[in-house]
């Protein structure tokens, strides 16, 4: 059988390796339109994992578009790439990513940057400047400009837009299983605890997924900087740590095979948000005093 997974995000690849993995016979193309698998970590792991995929089997093809869909009846029978080529596939499976439910909230006076909601550190909601300046969802850019907050809202997980989860151009949206429970505990206590006593969300993000016999893991906002260093291993290969830094920064890391590694970079991570915030600093990655790595969130969330 044939299957043709389009988007090699986390999702994208941790279904084809499983299929892979199965040892049915299935043979699995893995088509992504803007050039690498696993890209949002940068440096060379996506190259790491782009190696492991054709080593298993898997058909990669790389920086192509998807135009449509063809099918025989009722089936679908193939892909239709935006070079004009048709890949034939018995089974497709869309996997580029969702889009928030928080078309209810249109009109609710909130900040819906992107579709998301926009909270402040404490993670209570942020309301738009004015009334109904929201904006309609699915738009590019969409949301009207945050002003104050409501303390009687706070938000958490996959639709949360966070002040206190910030790459250098502005809070961050995660989408980790860990990240979730993370600010669902948070903005608990600090619903109750009301605005004034209400502390910081500080969890240093982290993730992990196994693709193609790659164990790989991240702590910060790794792909968000402007330098990465090779820090364990050799560039490409399947045991390495990849560190990652903005403005001579620590701002996340990545391993293969190497994850309790991580746990010095949380660490620094952590010491690099206090001295950050000591100076007035805000932005970068959030942490939170421990001796271990945060819980691992699963990649798909």
């Amino acid at each position: 059988m044939r299957w043709l997974v389009v988007g090699a995000g986390f999702v994208g690849v941790e279904l084809a390796s499983s299929l892979v993995g199965l040892g049915l016979g299935v043979r699995v193309t893995l088509l992504e339109p803007f050039g690498r698998p696993l890209r949002a970590l940068g440096g060379t792991v996506p190259d790491v994992v782009a190696a492991a995929a054709r080593r298993a089997g898997v058909e990669l093809r790389m920086g192509i578009g998807v135009r449509g869909f063809r099918a025989e009846g009722a089936r679908v029978a193939g892909v239709e790439s935006a070079d004009g080529s048709v890949l034939p596939a018995e089974v497709a499976v869309v996997a580029i990513g969702m889009v928030p439910a928080t078309g209810w909230l249109v009109g609710s006076g909130l900040a819906l940057p992107g579709g998301r909601v926009h909270c402040d550190e404490r993670l209570f909601a942020r309301t738009a400047e004015a009334p109904g300046a929201a904006g309609a969802l699915g738009e590019v850019g969409v949301t009207g400009a945050a002003g104050g907050i409501d303390p009687r809202i706070v938000v958490a997980g996959d639709v949360a837009r966070c002040d206190a989860v910030r790459s250098a151009d502005g809070p961050v949206a995660l989408e980790h299983w860990s990240n979730a429970a993370a600010q669902g505990e948070s903005a608990a206590r600090n619903l109750l605890a009301g605005p004034a006593a209400a502390g910081s969300y500080a969890h240093v993000p982290s993730f992990w997924t196994s693709a193609f016999g790659l164990r790989i893991k991240s702590v910060g906002l790794p792909g968000t900087g402007d330098r990465v260093v090779v820090e364990e291993g050799e560039p490409g290969s399947e045991k390495l740590v990849e560190a990652h830094y903005r403005a001579g920064r620590l701002i996340g890391a990545v391993s293969v095979n190497l994850g309790k590694r991580l746990a010095g970079y949380a660490r620094r991570l952590q010491e690099e948000r206090g001295a950050a915030e000591a100076a007035g600093v805000s932005g970068g990655a959030p942490g939170r005093g421990s001796d271990e790595v945060p819980a691992w969130g699963g990649a798909a969330g």
